[in-house]
């Protein structure tokens, strides 16, 4: 994918992003606080970084837990995919 690839795990298990209930949004705060301070600790933000979060199998989430990408050292395109 990327020749600097990251993934971000919250503790708590959820699948997707929409499986968090209102009363757990901390856990989706902590997880971007993460994903910042790993971009901050490794310096990677110098040339920019894409941050994904794949939900269900069409989009490409093969492990069913709920995970963010931090892809690093490569040029994107858009649109994705």
């Amino acid at each position: 994918m990327a020749p600097t690839h990251l993934v971000a795990v919250p503790k708590e298990h959820f699948e997707t992003i929409q499986d968090v209930p209102q009363k757990k949004a901390d856990v989706l705060k902590k997880l971007f606080e993460a994903v910042g301070k790993m971009v901050k600790q490794q310096n990677l933000s110098a040339n920019g970084y894409r941050l994904v979060i794949n939900s269900g199998e069409h989009a490409g989430q093969l492990v069913p837990h709920l995970h963010a990408h931090i892809i690093v050292e490569r040029e994107f395109g858009w649109p994705p995919g």
